[in-house]
C-alpha cells in the first residue's frame, strides 16, 4: 500500500487546502496528483512523527479530494493543477483517524482554516 505524508508543519489556519509532501521528499504540494509523492511503507513510518507529519494511506486521501479550484485570472497562486484536500477540521479528522499510528511520537494538532474557502469549485 502507498501512503501520502500531510504536513501539519506546512499547513497553517491561513492554508484552505493541506499540503503534502512532493515526490522523491522535494518541496510540499497542496495538489494530489504528478507532483505529490506516493511513499511505500518503510518511509511512511520513518516520516511519520505526528508533530509535523502523518503518512495516510493513498485511498484516505482521494476520497477526500475536492475538484481543481478556479480562480478568476490572475488569482491562482498554484503552479500545479490538479484536485485538493481542503483545510477543514472534518477532512483532519479523518486524515487522522486513518493514518498510520506506527512511528508516531506525537498526537497531530492540526490547524484547519477557519474561514469561508475563496476558490470555485466548478465540477
Amino acid at each position: 500500500m502507498n501512503y501520502y505524508i500531510a504536513s501539519l508543519k506546512h499547513t497553517d489556519r491561513d492554508d484552505e487546502h493541506i499540503a503534502f509532501w512532493g515526490r522523491f521528499h522535494r518541496g510540499y504540494t497542496p495538489v494530489i496528483g504528478t507532483y505529490t509523492g506516493l511513499y511505500c511503507y518503510g518511509e511512511a513510518v520513518e516520516l511519520n512523527a505526528g508533530h509535523d507529519y502523518i503518512a495516510v494511506p493513498a485511498p484516505v486521501v482521494e476520497l477526500l479530494l475536492s475538484p481543481e479550484p478556479y480562480y478568476r485570472p490572475g488569482g491562482r497562486f498554484y503552479d500545479q493543477r490538479g484536485p485538493v484536500v481542503t483545510n477543514t477540521r472534518t477532512n483532519w479528522n479523518a486524515l487522522i483517524a486513518f493514518s498510520l499510528t506506527h512511528g508516531r511520537t506525537h498526537k497531530p494538532k492540526p490547524k484547519p482554516f477557519p474561514g469561508q474557502c475563496r476558490a470555485i469549485y466548478t465540477e
